[in-house]
């Protein structure tokens, strides 16, 4: 590499060696410079960052098309209009086919999985009409032309295409493997508008500009997809097609810089240069394009790399420069692993190193790997969080088994296993990744699992049941076993089985060691039992787009109703729902860069508050925007709800909230859990107590039609202190009641709402009698048998009724219910 300066802005510039003597273009200042024949201003050490160097895969989902028909007809959205203009040459793939073949380069999967999706959850993703990016944005490719999941591919910098020296203020110099015809120049964008590029014909400047939006979808059309390449579970699409990479000149800041130009850097971590493009990107509406989230990305790893320089120095040491150059080479990589990790919940430097481990194992497959090698990464910073099953093993007085994996080990697995795992390890996002590689289980005990359920992977779950249930286990409360005494394997679960601890164990790692994101998930029951079951995410396919999937589960009993569940995040170490996991992968599997660049566009909204000193009604239209951008993005929504408290939004903003009311009912009608956690907060703005009624009336419609006692039974008491506010005693007595009603059998939750009946019927004059009648037609509707054992709850539900009836001198009630309580103990109850 080339390096010197601006002779206009001063401005340091590196460029390809090849490009000795010839004309450029700054990107900083456009100024025209001439390229020494030596560096006239060397770095002083090696940059963190580097031009944008790249071979990348397409993926094809879509079957052949039929000759002769237009591709523009096969498409929809945007992309359609541009299509009737224009078509690809299918020449160009041949070209590109023939550089992946001489360049060695594999192509790269979509993994098709069978399946029939009848979860309680289908993301069937593909539905819709904004998910317009890629499922994993390790790439430097100009996102607006929804490029294919891909990872940076390293180039010869020997073999390097000169641009011709009359459009050097267009073009910069393009690495490929092998030199083109001549009858054929890529073309390329400026660094400031694209970090990525494709294969063209030679055009000139007009033909460049109507071409640049849509070269992708173009190429995408202009060639059949060939035919899937079958495989044990599910199909394989080589991919056809590739870009070329794209060298970019680059004055990032660097470690070891003793550059006395370096910009100042304020507290938040940003340059002053920065703070200026973001505030030029918003101010030309520009922020939410989904062409600028490689900006963003690029100033928020940035600011990284400056705020956690001591830690990345900590962290790789003597081999600081040697990683550096590395991820120079690589920028998208290093980007996306700087943001991955969160220095609230990660250790950085532990981080770092392990990914340094992998890279240094594994130097042929960390590229294609990289989003695998950051998963490893953030999950095994703090070995503390990864799943152990010691606990299992114990309870169970069995032997722990040698040949724990680490780290390491579970980066290995997945490249000695490609061949069966369909590129899940490479094409599955990292936030997808951390659910397969948090476990410590054995080499040969993965192996195993391959061999006896890799046929079976789809639906995997069913494995559960193949752990036979040990009921000496469970009458002995753990004091004895049937593993008693026997290495805790894999094999041994389904050989002497255990309780439901042991049989989720066992399938949640046999799904992990299939390439299966999985976990163990507890929960209560509707009876007040605890309960552990295997949760996955069954995958149908992985597209340019999102990610089709549904989140399923098996063990969880339908008839014990586990509306909730909770497992340990792999990431954070804490504990969170099994409905804020759904939420998450939901949101990042509809389309993983809006969800990354939902996460940029917000961590830039407090500094561009401050900054630009926004208004109410700005505030309001950028986290509207940001909403707009990814649905489903919690911190968005939080802010939003933050936002109602404000005087000023009372008074002048009723009708904008009510309408972002109106969306967040129709946003999460599948996701009901998000909603109460923001409800409240984000009704603030409505100071008219019967307004708020309906709100929250609408909000327990809501929950009861999901079927959620949990959460309705929070809304109705919500509900009924509002009703009690406004006067309305017997009316929230009969809200109250008909929720009970709705969910009769409900005994974590009927109980509170009993409660609340009887404590506004103490305070209520003539209620007594209303309360009772409740009693009188409400006992009788209780399942009274659990099986063939009585109900505890119903049991527990008489006693109070009995009491109350006895109480007020009902004295005949209470024996007709006594004597059916006497029945119910005895076994004889109603089922």
């Amino acid at each position: 590499m080339l390096t010197f300066r601006c002779t206009s802005c001063s401005k340091l510039l590196k460029v390809q060696d090849s490009l000795s003597g010839k004309r450029i273009k700054c990107p900083h200042c456009a100024a025209v410079n001439t390229v020494a024949e030596r560096p006239s201003a060397p770095p002083d050490s090696p940059s963190i960052e580097s031009p944008s160097i790249q071979v990348v895969p397409t993926i094809q989902v879509a079957p052949a098309k039929p000759a002769g028909k237009s591709p523009a007809a096969a498409r929809s959205g945007r992309g359609a209009s541009r299509h009737k203009k224009k078509r690809g040459n299918p020449g160009m793939w041949l070209i590109a086919g023939s550089i992946l073949a001489m360049a060695g380069v594999g192509v790269a999967a979509i993994f098709l999985l069978g399946g029939k999706a009848n979860g309680p959850v289908a993301s069937q993703t593909e539905s819709r009409p904004e998910d317009t990016q890629a499922s994993s944005e390790l790439t430097d490719q100009p996102v607006e032309d929804h490029q294919d999941a891909t990872l940076d591919q390293p180039t010869d910098p020997a073999r390097t295409a000169e641009v011709e020296q009359d459009d050097v203020s267009d073009h910069l110099a393009l690495a490929v493997q092998e030199p083109l015809p001549e009858d054929r120049v890529a073309t390329a964008a400026q660094p400031a508008d694209t970090e990525g590029m494709h294969l063209e014909k030679t055009q000139t400047a007009a033909d460049r500009q109507d071409a640049s939006a849509d070269r992708h979808d173009e190429m995408a059309d202009s060639v059949a997809a060939p035919d899937d390449l079958p495989t044990a579970a599910g199909t394989i699409a080589p991919a056809v097609g590739t870009d070329l990479p794209q060298p970019t000149l680059d004055d990032r800041p660097m470690l070891d810089s003793d550059d006395d130009t370096r910009v100042t850097v304020s507290p938040s971590g940003l340059t002053d240069q920065d703070q200026q493009q973001l505030a030029q990107l918003y101010g030309n509406r520009q922020l939410f394009s989904v062409k600028e989230y490689p900006t963003l990305r690029r100033i928020f790893a940035e600011r990284f790399a400056r705020l956690h320089e001591v830690q990345i120095r900590t962290a790789w040491g003597e081999d600081l420069p040697a990683m550096q150059q590395w991820l120079a080479d690589y920028p998208a990589i290093r980007e996306q692993l700087f943001l991955a990790i969160d220095p609230q919940t990660d250790d950085v430097v532990r981080a770092l190193q392990i990914f340094q481990s992998l890279k240094e194992a594994f130097p042929d497959q960390i590229v294609p790997y990289a989003n695998l090698a950051i998963a490893i990464a953030v999950t095994w910073d703090q070995p503390q969080h990864i799943y152990h099953y010691t606990g299992h093993q114990r309870r169970a007085k069995a032997i722990l088994p040698d040949g724990l994996t680490d780290e390491i080990d579970n980066f290995r697995y997945f490249v000695e296993t490609e061949p069966v795992m369909q590129g899940r390890g490479q094409w599955l996002p990292w936030e997808f990744l951390v659910h397969v590689v948090n476990h410590r289980t054995p080499r040969a005990e993965r192996n195993w699992a391959l061999q006896h359920y890799l046929a079976h992977r789809v639906m995997f779950g069913k494995c559960y049941q193949d752990v036979p249930y040990d009921n000496l286990m469970l009458e002995s409360q753990s004091q004895q076993a049937r593993m008693n005494g026997h290495p805790y394997t894999l094999a041994n679960l389904r050989t002497y089985g255990g309780v439901c601890a042991l049989q989720g164990d066992f399938a949640s790692r046999v799904g992990q060691s299939l390439g299966v994101p999985s976990a163990y998930v507890g929960g209560e029951s509707a009876y007040g039992d605890l309960h552990a079951w295997v949760m996955w995410v069954e995958i149908k396919a992985v597209t340019p787009k999102s990610i089709v999937f549904s989140l399923e589960s098996h063990g969880r009993y339908r008839g014990d109703r586990y509306y909730v569940g909770t497992l340990r995040d792999p990431k954070s170490g804490r504990q969170i729902t099994d409905r804020q996991l759904e939420l998450r992968l939901h949101t990042v599997g509809s389309d993983p860069v809006a969800k990354r660049h939902a996460d940029l566009v917000m961590a830039a909204y407090p500094l561009l508050q401050d900054q630009l000193e926004l208004n109410t009604s700005a505030r309001f239209d950028y986290l509207r925007r940001t909403v707009e951008l990814c649905l489903g993005h919690d911190q968005a929504w939080q802010a939003l709800a933050d936002m109602a408290t404000l005087d000023e939004v009372k008074q002048k903003h009723r009708k904008q909230m009510t309408r972002i009311l109106d969306q967040l009912f129709r946003t999460f009608a599948n996701f009901p859990d998000f909603t109460w956690t923001i409800f409240d907060d984000l009704i603030q703005f409505e100071d008219r107590l019967k307004e708020r009624i309906k709100l929250y009336e609408r909000l327990t419609i809501l929950y009861q039609a999901a079927q959620r006692p949990d959460l309705a039974c929070e809304a109705r008491l919500r509900l009924s202190d509002l009703l009690v506010e406004d006067g309305r005693e017997l009316e929230a007595v009969d809200g109250l009641a008909a929720t009970i009603y709705a969910f009769v059998d409900e005994g974590r939750y009927v109980p509170r709402m009993l409660d609340r009946i009887e404590s506004i019927c103490q305070d209520l004059d003539g209620a007594t009698p209303h309360l009772l009648r409740f009693y009188h037609s409400f006992l009788p509707r209780i399942p009274q048998m659990r099986g063939d054992r009585p109900s505890r709850y119903c049991m527990e539900m008489f006693e109070r009724g009995i009491a109350l009836f006895r109480q007020h001198g009902e004295t005949a009630l209470a024996q007709t219910y006594e004597n059916q309580l006497a029945q119910i103990r005895a076994g004889q109850g109603r089922r």
